[in-house]
Parts: structure tokens; sequence; C-alpha cells
């Protein structure tokens, strides 16, 4: 296996919240991930004008500090893990999200819920409980797995 590193650009700066508003630096550390469903041929076109649009806007005073992290065959194949804790960390560090995550790795829930779709999402109270479940992905049923999310954790 491969030793891929989790090292976010030293030259970029990590988007923060302060007093409610979202702060972002001129170059802001944005994780990605190359690989299923965005192979190497798509996000190298896509990063160019990405970066492009980015430097247009700005006049060439912002661009993005682009951050490789790993999850699905590539990491498979190299780190043995479909999903590293590493990659759910820079996400979860880009987003601000402070609840707690629990990753899957020795496929206990999915092997026990799972369907024929992904991605899905389940959201598990303290007592073991099933509160919600999602199949598949759209904004809408997402903000409304925020939602449940922090209404749990309030109680």
């Amino acid at each position: 296996m491969a030793n891929l590193t989790f090292t976010p650009p030293a030259d970029g700066a990590a988007v923060t919240m302060q007093n409610g508003r979202l702060c972002v630096p001129d170059r802001p550390v944005i994780p990605f991930i190359i690989g299923d469903g965005t192979g190497p041929e798509i996000w190298a076109a896509a990063s160019r004008v990405i970066d492009a649009a980015v430097a247009k806007a700005y006049q060439g005073r912002r661009s993005i500090a682009w951050y490789e992290v790993f999850a699905g065959q590539k990491s498979f194949d190299n780190l043995g893990t479909w999903l590293p804790n590493e990659t759910v960390e820079a996400f979860r560090e880009k987003t601000g999200y402070t609840f707690p995550m629990g990753l899957d790795s020795a496929r206990t829930v999915y092997d026990r819920y799972a369907t024929d779709y992904i991605p899905r999402n389940f959201l598990i109270d303290k007592q073991g409980k099933v509160i919600l479940a999602t199949v598949g992905y759209d904004d809408e049923e997402f903000d409304a797995l925020i939602r449940t999310i922090e209404k749990t954790l309030e109680n």
C-alpha cells in the first residue's frame, strides 16, 4: 500500500466562522476527492475552470489552495479503507460541523440497514434507535437531516 499523506497546503488558510459569519481568506484550503464519480480527467478540467473563474472574479487577488483527501477506490487501494478518518475530519473542519460523526469502517451499520441505494444516511439516537433514514441526496432532504441532528443534540 502506498503512503498517501493528509497534509493541507501550507500556503492556504482555513475557512472559519466568526460571529455567525463565514470568513473566507484570500487563499482558502478546499478539500477535494478524485475518483468515484469525478475521475482524474474530470477533476483536471474542472479545477482549471474553477481556478480561472476565481482568478477572473477577484482580479487575481484570490485563489484556492486545493487539498486532496482520499475516499473510495483510490483510498481503499492505497490505505485499505474506503473512507479514512482524516478525510472526514478535513470536511468537518471545512464545513464547521461540530456534531459527532461515526464512520462505519467495519460495515456493521451498512450490513444491517443497507438497501439498494447509495448514498444513504442513518441517524441513530443514544438508545440505538434509527430516528431518520434517507436514501439518495437532495438539498431539502439534507437540510432536514441537519435539522434533525441539531434537534437531537439539544435533547
